[in-house]
Parts: structure tokens; C-alpha cells; sequence
């Protein structure tokens, strides 16, 4: 990428509109912050503006959606040592439930997988039941390339489980 490409990207990320709801959806994450105690200076959250922004554009969006401040998780604090897992959560509550109930599902695959011993075939029967679970909740969520992309991951673990029971027996 040259430089003037550069240029060209910054400009056209700073023209990215925000969507009522985005900005609605970051007012609300503010308040909810300031409830928590973490309160992220002005000129913070002029930068996340344009953080989110900049997202928004590599994203392909025509405009700011709530969707797109999940960015800001990694901008509005100030406290590194607990901060940033409350500014994660206010963001994942308000500006994106689904996101937020993806990546639950995804911690309870990854605790299921370490807890699974493929060559015990009753244990994976019950990880392969559990993922297929979780596969089906994902199904469930509202479409788009997060769910579709950890309902893939999903998939393929169930494969991985299943061709390593097989090799055991």
C-alpha cells in the first residue's frame, strides 16, 4: 500500500456516516461506563470515533453500525488491569448481543474440547452431542459472517472429534 492509497483510506474512513442507532447504541455504552466507574476522557472518545469509524470502512459498511463499536472495547479505558474486560462487556450488551452470544458459545466449545478425551467413546458421544448443540444455537442466531465463521469452526471440531474417536476404537 503506498502512501497516497493511505491517504485515500484515512479520508474515506473519516467520511463514514454514523447510523442513528450506532450513535444512540454509543451514548448508551457511555453511560452504562460512567455507572461502572470508568470514565474515558474526551479526547479518548474522539479517538474511538474515529476508531470505529475506520472499522466500520475496512468492514465494507456504508455506514456506522451498533455492530461496529465492538472496536471501542480496545479505546475506552483507562485502567488496564480490569477496565478492559468491563468496557468488553458494557459494549458486547448494548451494541452487539449477538457478537456477545457468539463468543460465549465459542468459550463453551473451547471448555467441552479441553475436557474431552476423544478415545474414551462415551465422552466424545457427549462432546459431539454438546457441540451439536452449540451448532444449532449458533444456527439459531441472527446471520452473519461471525456466527457463520464460529459455526464453521464449530463444525470442523466436531469432524476432528469424530475421525480421532474412530482412530481409537
Amino acid at each position: 500500500m503506498t502512501a497516497a492509497e493511505l491517504d485515500d483510506a484515512r479520508r474515506a474512513a473519516a467520511a463514514v456516516p454514523w447510523s442513528a442507532d450506532a450513535k444512540e447504541a454509543l451514548e448508551q455504552v457511555l453511560r452504562e461506563l460512567a455507572r461502572e466507574g470508568v470514565r474515558p476522557g474526551d479526547r479518548r472518545q474522539f479517538k474511538t470515533v474515529g476508531v470505529v469509524r475506520a472499522f466500520a470502512y475496512l468492514c465494507g459498511a456504508d455506514a456506522v453500525r451498533p455492530e461496529h463499536l465492538e472496536v471501542a472495547q480496545h479505546c475506552l479505558w483507562d485502567d488496564p488491569t480490569d477496565q478492559p474486560q468491563q468496557v468488553a462487556q458494557v459494549i458486547a450488551k448494548v451494541a452487539n448481543p449477538g457478537g456477545m452470544r457468539v463468543a460465549q458459545l465459542l468459550l463453551e466449545v473451547e471448555g467441552v474440547l479441553g475436557a474431552t478425551d476423544a478415545r474414551n467413546l462415551a465422552d466424545a458421544a457427549r462432546a459431539a452431542a454438546k457441540l451439536g448443540e452449540v451448532d444449532r444455537q449458533l444456527a439459531a442466531l441472527p446471520a452473519g459472517p461471525r456466527a457463520e465463521a464460529a459455526r464453521g469452526y464449530v463444525r470442523d471440531q466436531l469432524k476432528r472429534l469424530k475421525l480421532a474417536s474412530l482412530e481409537a476404537v
